[in-house]
């Protein structure tokens, strides 16, 4: 029921004589102003939405580019004769240096994928409630 149709029915059960106590605040201005924030909470929690999942598809865009190189890396030669010994220790002391790194790399990447993963079911999990209201 709406405030104005309750105060209306209150008033006709109280009788005419009584009076009705003088209100601060304006109700109808604040639920509108309660409405229109919810509408831009609504919108930007969808946004925020899309900018986690974007996040999250470019982490596993980075994480898949690491392991494409670190695949490229090992066993690749580098131009350099692999069975002069010199040279092949050379091979492996770059390969390890750039497979090492790219590990480190995937490493952090996966801790990125899970916040976002986190905060991704938070917001779609709020917005299942929100809209359960």
């Amino acid at each position: 029921m709406a405030y104005d149709d309750a105060k209306a029915k209150a008033l006709g059960i109280l009788g005419k004589k009584a009076k009705f106590p003088k209100l601060s605040g304006n109700l109808d201005k604040d639920i509108d102003a309660s409405n229109a924030a919810e509408r831009a909470m609504n919108q930007a929690r969808t946004k925020f939405a899309d900018a986690l999942l974007a996040w999250k598809q470019a982490v596993d865009r980075t994480s898949d580019t690491c392991e494409a190189y670190k695949d490229i890396f090992e066993g690749n030669d580098f131009g350099l004769d692999a069975k002069n010994p010199d040279e092949k220790k050379k091979i492996d002391q770059a390969t390890k240096l750039l497979a090492d790194d790219l590990t480190d790399t995937i490493s952090k990447l996966k801790k990125h994928r899970t916040v976002c993963e986190s905060m991704f079911k938070d917001v779609t999990s709020g917005a299942k409630q929100i809209d359960k209201l």
